[in-house]
């Protein structure tokens, strides 16, 4: 199976899809990776191939000064997301666009990845769902904040939950159930078909 992933320097997000694409080699797939330049070596030495993106803007969280967002600089949360917004969702939008089809029409491949981002309140909503968390009002004053933690850090109910948790993921990592699921969605064509390159085409 040829596999492009269209990659993005997502700081944390990254290693997880570094998992998936080492697991996805060391089964035989072909996989190459679009990204920026930072992300070269962690992908490459993974197993897969590597491709700089021509036209979407650089970015490499390992610096600040590399740093395209620089989320920390804004002074509200709807500053932070407007950042995101301007600079990675919709301000390059039409570039990143650009490279991924232009990459598809140089080589075709079976299966395109976009891992995605700004997924916290889902994976919020799951650690309050599996006992390892509390959730908290948006408007909670620093006394809130302060008492929850301080709940979350000394009842051993948070801890034992989040260990539970720790364990689940630990073995879904370790099954390779995403790259099963991969492999699946090209077989049985359930993926979402939103491009199909001349090569593609002329290829099957």
């Amino acid at each position: 199976m040829r596999i492009l992933v269209a990659g993005w320097d997502s700081g944390g997000g990254v290693e997880a899809v570094q998992t998936v694409v080492r697991r996805a080699a060391a089964r035989g797939h072909q996989v190459r990776v679009l990204g920026t330049e930072g992300l070269r070596d962690r992908f490459t030495s993974a197993g897969a191939s590597f491709r700089v993106y021509r036209y979407a803007p650089d970015n490499d969280c390992r610096s600040a000064e590399t740093d395209l967002v620089k989320d920390w600089e804004a002074r509200t949360p709807l500053g932070q997301f407007a950042r995101v917004r301007d600079r990675v969702m919709f301000g390059p939008a039409r570039e990143f666009c650009r490279d991924v089809m232009e990459e598809l029409d140089r080589e075709p491949a079976d299966l395109v990845v976009a891992p995605l981002g700004r997924d916290q309140p889902d994976n919020a909503a799951r650690v309050v769902h599996a006992g390892a968390g509390l959730r908290v009002s948006r408007k909670a004053s620093a006394a809130d904040l302060h008492k929850a933690l301080g709940r979350v850090l000394e009842e051993p109910r948070f801890r034992a939950a989040a260990r539970r948790m720790a364990a689940t993921l630990a073995a879904e990592r370790d099954e390779g159930l995403v790259v099963d699921e991969l492999e699946r969605t090209c077989s049985t064509g359930t993926g979402t078909t939103w491009w199909r390159s001349p090569a593609r085409t002329a290829s099957t």
